[in-house]
């Protein structure tokens, strides 16, 4: 009886070793889309602080060269100037989409607002703005020295470009001019 359970027990080992070599493929390719995972985040933050140094190294070096009169600007301090205004121009387009993003995110209240002047409800966006800044570019958030009133401004200047079109069509059909249609 010792030998037929022995051989039962051999059996069914092999009948269930293909079941366990698929649960261990499985589990093999689970911790290497968790590696992936955790390599990939890593990378992401060693790019992301190299470079917010290389972003404050430039800054601080344009500051230098912004200070010495044009005549002793080196070609170095040209180029920090340079980088400096370039950088600017991204961190610029990136409010411009953030700011973007807010307002077409809340269409909802813009829309229950639409008969206020724009600066009167950029007031409402204001958090909103701040929030998302603080989670898609924390290092963005950190290093503009941004007022409430300049993201207020700026805020309006998107709800005049979201509204401007139709409060326009409106102004110009109701002044008789035929063929008008809002434009984006």
């Amino acid at each position: 009886m010792t030998k037929i359970k022995a051989f039962f027990a051999v059996a069914l080992m092999f009948a269930l070793m293909p079941f366990a070599a698929l649960a261990a493929g499985t589990i093999e390719m689970a911790l290497a889309n968790a590696q992936g995972a955790i390599a990939g985040t890593i990378a992401a933050g060693i790019v992301g602080a190299a470079f917010g140094l290389v972003a404050a190294r430039i800054d601080a070096r344009s500051k230098l060269a912004l200070a010495k009169t044009p005549a002793e600007r080196t070609l170095t301090d040209k180029l920090a100037i340079e980088a400096d205004r370039r950088l600017d121009a991204i961190d610029r387009d990136h409010l411009e989409k953030i700011i973007a993003n807010v307002l077409t995110a809340n269409m909802d209240k813009l829309a229950a607002n639409v008969g206020l002047p724009p600066k009167a409800a950029a007031d409402l966006f204001v958090d909103d703005f701040f929030a998302a800044l603080d989670a898609r570019n924390p290092g963005l958030a950190k290093r503009l020295p941004i007022k409430t009133q300049d993201v207020k401004d700026l805020i309006a200047a998107g709800i005049g470009r979201i509204t401007a079109p139709d409060l326009l069509a409106e102004a110009l059909t109701k002044a008789g001019v035929p063929g008008v249609r809002a434009q984006f």
